[in-house]
Protein backbone atom coordinates (compact mmCIF):
# COMPACT_ATOMS: atom_id res chain seq x y z
CA UNK A 1 0.00 0.00 0.00
CA UNK A 2 1.24 3.77 -0.82
CA UNK A 3 2.42 5.71 2.12
CA UNK A 4 0.22 8.78 2.11
CA UNK A 5 2.68 11.18 2.90
CA UNK A 6 4.04 10.45 -0.58
CA UNK A 7 2.52 12.72 -3.06
CA UNK A 8 3.63 10.52 -6.66
CA UNK A 9 1.00 8.22 -6.85
CA UNK A 10 -1.53 10.88 -6.22
CA UNK A 11 0.18 12.94 -9.06
CA UNK A 12 0.45 9.80 -11.51
CA UNK A 13 -3.24 9.56 -11.14
CA UNK A 14 -4.00 13.02 -11.88
CA UNK A 15 -1.26 13.40 -14.63
CA UNK A 16 -3.60 10.11 -16.12
CA UNK A 17 -6.81 11.77 -15.48
CA UNK A 18 -5.60 15.31 -16.93
CA UNK A 19 -3.83 13.44 -20.61
CA UNK A 20 -6.72 11.01 -20.54
CA UNK A 21 -9.08 14.37 -20.91
CA UNK A 22 -6.96 15.50 -23.51
CA UNK A 23 -6.24 12.26 -25.63
CA UNK A 24 -10.19 11.97 -25.23
CA UNK A 25 -11.19 15.62 -26.07
CA UNK A 26 -8.94 15.09 -29.32
CA UNK A 27 -9.98 11.92 -30.27
CA UNK A 28 -13.83 13.60 -30.99
CA UNK A 29 -12.45 15.56 -33.97
CA UNK A 30 -9.00 14.31 -35.08
CA UNK A 31 -8.89 14.10 -39.07
CA UNK A 32 -5.54 14.47 -41.66
CA UNK A 33 -4.47 17.59 -42.70
CA UNK A 34 -7.05 19.10 -45.74
CA UNK A 35 -5.82 20.79 -48.49
CA UNK A 36 -6.27 24.18 -47.56
CA UNK A 37 -3.97 23.46 -44.22
CA UNK A 38 -1.40 21.57 -46.77
CA UNK A 39 -1.29 24.45 -49.13
CA UNK A 40 -0.25 26.59 -46.25
CA UNK A 41 2.86 24.99 -45.77
CA UNK A 42 3.76 25.56 -49.45
CA UNK A 43 3.36 29.43 -49.53
CA UNK A 44 6.63 31.08 -49.34
CA UNK A 45 8.79 34.36 -49.77
CA UNK A 46 9.74 33.55 -53.05
CA UNK A 47 6.48 35.67 -54.51
CA UNK A 48 6.56 38.43 -52.45
CA UNK A 49 6.31 39.13 -48.82
CA UNK A 50 3.30 37.89 -48.19
CA UNK A 51 1.21 37.05 -44.98
CA UNK A 52 1.50 33.31 -43.62
CA UNK A 53 4.64 33.03 -45.44
CA UNK A 54 6.99 32.09 -42.81
CA UNK A 55 6.69 28.90 -41.88
CA UNK A 56 6.65 27.59 -45.85
CA UNK A 57 10.23 29.63 -46.01
CA UNK A 58 11.76 27.67 -43.36
CA UNK A 59 10.61 24.32 -45.02
CA UNK A 60 11.48 25.49 -48.47
CA UNK A 61 15.04 26.71 -46.77
CA UNK A 62 15.83 23.46 -45.07
CA UNK A 63 14.81 21.07 -48.05
CA UNK A 64 16.22 23.35 -50.81
CA UNK A 65 20.20 22.52 -50.20
CA UNK A 66 19.41 18.83 -50.32
CA UNK A 67 17.24 18.71 -53.53
CA UNK A 68 14.15 18.17 -51.59
CA UNK A 69 10.43 19.05 -51.84
CA UNK A 70 7.56 19.20 -49.27
CA UNK A 71 5.44 15.95 -49.88
CA UNK A 72 1.92 15.32 -48.10
CA UNK A 73 3.39 12.77 -45.86
CA UNK A 74 5.98 15.18 -44.70
CA UNK A 75 3.39 17.76 -43.95
CA UNK A 76 1.39 15.54 -42.45
CA UNK A 77 4.29 14.67 -39.95
CA UNK A 78 5.11 17.96 -39.28
CA UNK A 79 1.28 18.42 -38.44
CA UNK A 80 1.51 15.68 -35.85
CA UNK A 81 4.31 16.63 -34.56
CA UNK A 82 3.11 20.21 -34.14
CA UNK A 83 -0.01 18.83 -32.61
CA UNK A 84 2.11 16.10 -30.04
CA UNK A 85 4.24 19.48 -29.06
CA UNK A 86 1.10 21.50 -28.53
CA UNK A 87 -0.09 18.68 -26.35
CA UNK A 88 2.84 18.71 -24.12
CA UNK A 89 2.45 22.19 -23.59
CA UNK A 90 -0.52 22.67 -22.66
CA UNK A 91 -0.25 19.28 -19.78
CA UNK A 92 2.97 21.57 -18.62
CA UNK A 93 0.86 24.37 -18.20
CA UNK A 94 -1.78 22.09 -16.12
CA UNK A 95 1.02 20.72 -13.77
CA UNK A 96 2.20 24.18 -13.29
CA UNK A 97 -1.38 25.38 -12.87
CA UNK A 98 -2.08 22.28 -10.13
CA UNK A 99 1.02 22.72 -8.47
CA UNK A 100 1.01 26.67 -7.33
CA UNK A 101 -2.61 26.78 -6.82
CA UNK A 102 -3.54 26.94 -3.21
CA UNK A 103 -6.55 24.47 -3.52
CA UNK A 104 -5.25 21.80 -6.29
CA UNK A 105 -8.52 19.85 -6.42
CA UNK A 106 -10.44 23.21 -7.65
CA UNK A 107 -7.26 23.71 -9.99
CA UNK A 108 -7.76 20.64 -11.43
CA UNK A 109 -11.33 20.50 -12.26
CA UNK A 110 -10.75 24.35 -13.77
CA UNK A 111 -7.95 22.18 -15.74
CA UNK A 112 -10.15 19.13 -17.03
CA UNK A 113 -12.88 22.20 -18.35
CA UNK A 114 -10.33 23.43 -20.14
CA UNK A 115 -9.01 19.74 -21.72
CA UNK A 116 -12.66 18.72 -22.66
CA UNK A 117 -13.71 22.26 -23.84
CA UNK A 118 -14.01 23.12 -27.89
CA UNK A 119 -10.66 25.15 -28.47
CA UNK A 120 -9.27 21.22 -27.78
CA UNK A 121 -11.59 19.78 -29.92
CA UNK A 122 -11.11 21.98 -32.76
CA UNK A 123 -7.28 22.11 -32.36
CA UNK A 124 -7.70 18.40 -33.45
CA UNK A 125 -9.53 19.40 -36.38
CA UNK A 126 -7.10 22.06 -37.42
CA UNK A 127 -4.30 19.87 -37.75
CA UNK A 128 -1.91 21.19 -40.17
CA UNK A 129 -3.59 24.42 -39.38
CA UNK A 130 -1.04 26.84 -38.05
CA UNK A 131 -3.08 27.63 -34.95
CA UNK A 132 -1.19 25.01 -32.30
CA UNK A 133 2.11 26.92 -33.82
CA UNK A 134 0.77 29.98 -32.90
CA UNK A 135 -0.41 28.96 -29.11
CA UNK A 136 2.57 27.76 -28.26
CA UNK A 137 5.03 30.89 -29.42
CA UNK A 138 2.64 33.48 -27.25
CA UNK A 139 3.12 31.07 -24.36
CA UNK A 140 6.76 30.90 -24.91
CA UNK A 141 6.54 34.48 -25.57
CA UNK A 142 4.81 35.06 -22.53
CA UNK A 143 7.18 32.70 -20.39
CA UNK A 144 10.24 34.98 -21.97
CA UNK A 145 8.31 38.33 -20.80
CA UNK A 146 7.57 36.58 -17.01
CA UNK A 147 11.57 35.84 -16.99
CA UNK A 148 12.24 39.44 -17.64
CA UNK A 149 13.48 39.22 -21.35
CA UNK A 150 11.41 41.40 -23.46
CA UNK A 151 13.27 42.04 -26.21
CA UNK A 152 13.56 37.60 -26.35
CA UNK A 153 9.79 37.84 -26.16
CA UNK A 154 9.43 40.66 -28.94
CA UNK A 155 11.29 38.89 -31.12
CA UNK A 156 9.14 35.46 -30.63
CA UNK A 157 5.99 37.15 -30.87
CA UNK A 158 6.96 38.66 -34.82
CA UNK A 159 7.92 35.23 -35.24
CA UNK A 160 4.09 34.29 -34.33
CA UNK A 161 2.86 37.44 -36.25
CA UNK A 162 4.70 35.88 -39.24
CA UNK A 163 3.65 32.45 -39.25
CA UNK A 164 -0.03 34.19 -38.81
CA UNK A 165 -1.59 37.60 -39.10
CA UNK A 166 -4.04 36.24 -36.51
CA UNK A 167 -1.38 36.13 -33.62
CA UNK A 168 -1.82 39.84 -33.22
CA UNK A 169 -5.02 39.35 -31.64
CA UNK A 170 -4.59 35.49 -30.42
CA UNK A 171 -1.41 35.90 -28.47
CA UNK A 172 -0.25 39.66 -28.50
CA UNK A 173 -2.46 41.08 -26.06
CA UNK A 174 -1.76 38.43 -23.76
CA UNK A 175 2.17 39.43 -24.15
CA UNK A 176 1.12 42.75 -22.93
CA UNK A 177 -0.47 41.42 -20.05
CA UNK A 178 2.86 39.40 -19.17
CA UNK A 179 4.55 42.82 -19.38
CA UNK A 180 2.56 44.91 -16.73
CA UNK A 181 2.38 41.98 -14.10
CA UNK A 182 6.17 41.31 -14.68
CA UNK A 183 7.78 41.99 -10.97
CA UNK A 184 10.87 44.25 -11.62
CA UNK A 185 12.99 45.95 -8.86
CA UNK A 186 12.01 49.33 -11.08
CA UNK A 187 8.30 50.02 -11.29
CA UNK A 188 8.71 53.51 -12.27
CA UNK A 189 6.93 54.52 -14.86
CA UNK A 190 9.68 55.48 -17.01
CA UNK A 191 11.48 52.13 -16.69
CA UNK A 192 8.19 50.09 -17.59
CA UNK A 193 7.70 51.72 -20.70
CA UNK A 194 11.54 51.13 -21.44
CA UNK A 195 10.83 47.64 -21.02
CA UNK A 196 7.78 47.75 -22.95
CA UNK A 197 9.05 49.25 -25.90
CA UNK A 198 9.74 45.91 -27.06
CA UNK A 199 6.30 45.27 -28.15
CA UNK A 200 7.01 47.58 -30.61
CA UNK A 201 8.78 44.56 -32.26
CA UNK A 202 5.08 42.33 -33.00
CA UNK A 203 3.13 45.75 -34.04
CA UNK A 204 5.75 46.67 -36.39
CA UNK A 205 5.56 43.47 -38.52
CA UNK A 206 1.99 43.51 -38.35
CA UNK A 207 2.75 46.81 -40.23
CA UNK A 208 4.66 45.48 -42.61
CA UNK A 209 2.36 42.95 -43.37
CA UNK A 210 -0.36 44.83 -43.84
CA UNK A 211 1.65 47.15 -46.38
CA UNK A 212 3.10 44.51 -47.77
CA UNK A 213 -0.24 43.32 -49.18
CA UNK A 214 -0.74 46.48 -50.56
CA UNK A 215 2.25 46.10 -53.22
CA UNK A 216 1.99 42.38 -53.82
CA UNK A 217 3.29 41.63 -57.43
CA UNK A 218 0.20 42.01 -59.66
CA UNK A 219 0.43 38.10 -60.92
CA UNK A 220 1.40 37.16 -57.17
CA UNK A 221 -2.27 35.15 -57.43
CA UNK A 222 -1.60 33.24 -60.88
CA UNK A 223 1.85 32.68 -59.75
CA UNK A 224 1.23 31.57 -56.76
CA UNK A 225 -1.78 29.42 -58.20
CA UNK A 226 0.77 27.92 -60.25
CA UNK A 227 3.11 27.06 -57.87
CA UNK A 228 0.26 24.70 -55.90
CA UNK A 229 -0.38 23.09 -59.18
CA UNK A 230 2.41 21.64 -59.19
CA UNK A 231 1.81 19.26 -56.06
CA UNK A 232 -0.67 16.63 -56.75
CA UNK A 233 -2.06 16.27 -53.66
CA UNK A 234 -3.53 19.61 -53.41
CA UNK A 235 -6.93 18.88 -55.27
CA UNK A 236 -9.82 20.37 -56.48
CA UNK A 237 -9.85 24.19 -56.74
CA UNK A 238 -7.98 24.53 -53.83
CA UNK A 239 -4.77 25.75 -55.74
CA UNK A 240 -6.89 28.41 -56.98
CA UNK A 241 -8.57 29.13 -53.98
CA UNK A 242 -6.50 29.19 -51.48
CA UNK A 243 -4.24 32.20 -53.19
CA UNK A 244 -7.85 33.79 -53.67
CA UNK A 245 -8.22 33.99 -50.09
CA UNK A 246 -4.66 35.15 -49.34
CA UNK A 247 -4.07 38.12 -51.88
CA UNK A 248 -6.83 40.58 -50.38
CA UNK A 249 -5.26 43.25 -47.97
CA UNK A 250 -7.20 43.31 -44.25
CA UNK A 251 -8.77 46.86 -45.34
CA UNK A 252 -10.17 44.41 -48.09
CA UNK A 253 -11.28 41.60 -46.24
CA UNK A 254 -12.87 43.90 -43.28
CA UNK A 255 -14.85 45.95 -45.90
CA UNK A 256 -16.54 42.34 -47.09
CA UNK A 257 -17.28 40.65 -43.52
CA UNK A 258 -17.95 43.73 -41.53
CA UNK A 259 -21.65 43.65 -41.98
CA UNK A 260 -21.82 40.22 -40.15
CA UNK A 261 -19.88 41.71 -37.42
CA UNK A 262 -22.73 41.91 -34.77
CA UNK A 263 -24.38 38.52 -36.25
CA UNK A 264 -21.60 36.22 -35.87
CA UNK A 265 -20.67 38.30 -31.87
CA UNK A 266 -23.90 37.62 -30.68
CA UNK A 267 -24.45 33.94 -31.75
CA UNK A 268 -26.50 32.16 -28.12
CA UNK A 269 -25.25 28.97 -29.56
CA UNK A 270 -21.80 29.96 -29.49
CA UNK A 271 -22.07 31.84 -26.09
CA UNK A 272 -23.49 28.79 -24.38
CA UNK A 273 -20.57 26.64 -25.80
CA UNK A 274 -17.45 28.96 -25.31
CA UNK A 275 -18.49 30.86 -21.80
CA UNK A 276 -19.02 28.81 -19.18
CA UNK A 277 -15.13 27.30 -20.13
CA UNK A 278 -14.40 31.00 -20.24
CA UNK A 279 -16.50 32.01 -17.08
CA UNK A 280 -14.55 29.00 -14.92
CA UNK A 281 -11.38 29.97 -16.18
CA UNK A 282 -11.13 34.07 -15.26
CA UNK A 283 -13.29 33.87 -12.50
CA UNK A 284 -10.85 31.10 -11.15
CA UNK A 285 -7.94 33.04 -12.32
CA UNK A 286 -9.16 36.76 -10.81
CA UNK A 287 -9.72 35.07 -7.11
CA UNK A 288 -6.07 32.46 -6.84
CA UNK A 289 -4.08 35.80 -8.40
CA UNK A 290 -6.04 38.31 -6.38
CA UNK A 291 -6.92 40.09 -9.06
CA UNK A 292 -8.83 43.34 -8.36
CA UNK A 293 -11.77 43.90 -10.49
CA UNK A 294 -11.21 48.01 -11.04
CA UNK A 295 -7.46 47.54 -11.96
CA UNK A 296 -5.23 47.54 -15.28
CA UNK A 297 -4.65 43.62 -14.96
CA UNK A 298 -8.19 42.78 -15.20
CA UNK A 299 -8.90 45.54 -17.97
CA UNK A 300 -5.72 43.75 -19.59
CA UNK A 301 -6.59 39.91 -18.78
CA UNK A 302 -10.13 40.51 -20.24
CA UNK A 303 -8.86 42.50 -23.43
CA UNK A 304 -6.38 39.13 -24.21
CA UNK A 305 -9.96 36.78 -23.60
CA UNK A 306 -11.86 38.92 -25.75
CA UNK A 307 -9.77 40.51 -28.65
CA UNK A 308 -10.13 37.48 -30.69
CA UNK A 309 -13.38 38.01 -31.60
CA UNK A 310 -12.54 41.18 -33.49
CA UNK A 311 -10.99 38.89 -35.81
CA UNK A 312 -15.04 38.26 -36.73
CA UNK A 313 -14.36 41.74 -39.01
CA UNK A 314 -12.76 40.30 -41.58
CA UNK A 315 -12.79 36.20 -41.05
CA UNK A 316 -15.94 34.01 -41.32
CA UNK A 317 -14.60 30.54 -39.92
CA UNK A 318 -16.90 31.97 -36.41
CA UNK A 319 -16.39 28.55 -34.24
CA UNK A 320 -12.85 28.74 -34.13
CA UNK A 321 -12.56 32.12 -33.63
CA UNK A 322 -14.61 31.45 -30.70
CA UNK A 323 -12.48 28.96 -29.70
CA UNK A 324 -9.59 30.98 -29.13
CA UNK A 325 -10.84 33.04 -26.36
CA UNK A 326 -10.82 29.74 -24.24
CA UNK A 327 -7.38 29.31 -25.12
CA UNK A 328 -6.49 33.10 -24.26
CA UNK A 329 -8.40 32.68 -21.03
CA UNK A 330 -6.43 29.70 -20.36
CA UNK A 331 -2.71 31.24 -21.22
CA UNK A 332 -4.10 34.71 -19.42
CA UNK A 333 -4.68 32.39 -16.52
CA UNK A 334 -0.97 30.69 -16.71
CA UNK A 335 0.71 33.81 -17.14
CA UNK A 336 -0.81 35.40 -13.85
CA UNK A 337 -0.23 32.17 -11.81
CA UNK A 338 3.03 32.41 -13.19
CA UNK A 339 3.70 36.03 -12.32
CA UNK A 340 3.25 36.08 -8.94
CA UNK A 341 3.46 33.69 -5.58
CA UNK A 342 0.88 31.46 -4.18
CA UNK A 343 -2.14 33.59 -2.82
CA UNK A 344 -4.85 32.06 -0.15
CA UNK A 345 -8.44 32.10 -1.40
CA UNK A 346 -11.86 31.40 0.87
CA UNK A 347 -13.13 28.37 0.80
CA UNK A 348 -16.32 29.61 0.21
CA UNK A 349 -15.19 31.10 -3.43
CA UNK A 350 -13.79 27.73 -3.64
CA UNK A 351 -16.48 26.04 -3.52
CA UNK A 352 -18.36 28.66 -6.15
CA UNK A 353 -15.58 28.13 -8.83
CA UNK A 354 -15.85 24.24 -8.32
CA UNK A 355 -19.32 24.36 -9.68
CA UNK A 356 -18.34 26.41 -12.53
CA UNK A 357 -15.80 24.77 -13.99
CA UNK A 358 -17.77 21.34 -12.94
CA UNK A 359 -20.49 22.85 -14.92
CA UNK A 360 -18.49 24.03 -17.64
CA UNK A 361 -17.12 20.11 -18.11
CA UNK A 362 -20.83 19.15 -18.18
CA UNK A 363 -21.34 21.14 -21.06
CA UNK A 364 -18.01 20.24 -22.98
CA UNK A 365 -19.13 16.46 -22.68
CA UNK A 366 -23.04 17.21 -23.35
CA UNK A 367 -22.42 19.93 -26.26
CA UNK A 368 -21.26 18.88 -29.90
CA UNK A 369 -18.74 21.17 -31.45
CA UNK A 370 -19.71 22.07 -34.67
CA UNK A 371 -16.67 22.01 -36.95
CA UNK A 372 -15.27 23.56 -40.09
CA UNK A 373 -16.88 21.69 -43.73
CA UNK A 374 -19.93 20.83 -41.99
CA UNK A 375 -18.15 18.35 -39.90
CA UNK A 376 -19.64 17.38 -36.30
CA UNK A 377 -18.06 15.48 -33.28
CA UNK A 378 -17.07 11.61 -34.43
CA UNK A 379 -18.77 10.91 -31.13
CA UNK A 380 -22.82 10.93 -30.63
CA UNK A 381 -24.26 12.14 -27.70
CA UNK A 382 -24.46 8.74 -25.91
CA UNK A 383 -20.95 7.58 -26.52
CA UNK A 384 -19.56 11.17 -25.80
CA UNK A 385 -21.32 10.24 -22.21
CA UNK A 386 -20.35 7.07 -21.90
CA UNK A 387 -16.17 7.37 -22.69
CA UNK A 388 -16.39 10.47 -20.53
CA UNK A 389 -17.95 8.93 -17.54
CA UNK A 390 -15.08 8.46 -16.18
CA UNK A 391 -13.66 12.04 -15.86
CA UNK A 392 -17.23 12.97 -14.85
CA UNK A 393 -17.27 10.58 -11.01
CA UNK A 394 -13.08 12.16 -10.86
CA UNK A 395 -14.39 15.79 -11.29
CA UNK A 396 -17.39 14.98 -9.07
CA UNK A 397 -15.14 13.72 -6.75
CA UNK A 398 -12.82 16.90 -6.50
CA UNK A 399 -15.51 18.98 -5.91
CA UNK A 400 -16.61 16.97 -2.98
CA UNK A 401 -13.37 17.18 -1.58
CA UNK A 402 -11.92 18.88 1.33
CA UNK A 403 -8.81 19.91 -0.37
CA UNK A 404 -6.25 21.49 2.45
CA UNK A 405 -5.04 25.51 1.43
CA UNK A 406 -1.62 26.22 1.43
CA UNK A 407 -0.59 27.91 4.12
CA UNK A 408 -0.62 31.43 3.83
CA UNK A 409 3.15 31.67 4.89
CA UNK A 410 4.09 29.95 1.63
CA UNK A 411 1.66 32.62 -0.23
CA UNK A 412 2.32 36.41 0.02
CA UNK A 413 -1.12 37.42 -0.59
CA UNK A 414 0.03 40.03 -3.98
CA UNK A 415 -2.66 42.05 -5.24
CA UNK A 416 -2.40 42.72 -9.15
CA UNK A 417 -2.92 46.33 -9.73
Amino acid sequence: MADASRPWPRWIAGGVLLAGTLALTLSRAMRWPNDFSEAHWLLDYRFGFVKRGLAGQVLSSVLGPFGGTPTAALITAIAVTCLAAFCVVLLWMAWHLIRTSPSRATATLVALAFLSSPFIVMSAHLIGYFDNVLFMLSAAAAWLMLSRRPWAAGVVQTVAILVHESATLVGFPVLVLAWWVTPEPDMRPVARLRRGSALLLPLAAFLALALSQRSLPANFEDRYSQHLAEYAFIEGDMHLLVPEWLTPSLAENVARQKHRFGERVSSPGLFGLVLPTVLALMVWTVDVCRVRPRSVTMALLAVSVFAPQLMHLAAWDTVRIWTYSIAMAWLGAWTLARAHARATIPSASRTGIRGLALAALLVNVLVSTPLLDNLADWYPLSTRLLLYLPVILAAAGLFAARSRLLPADDAPALHHE
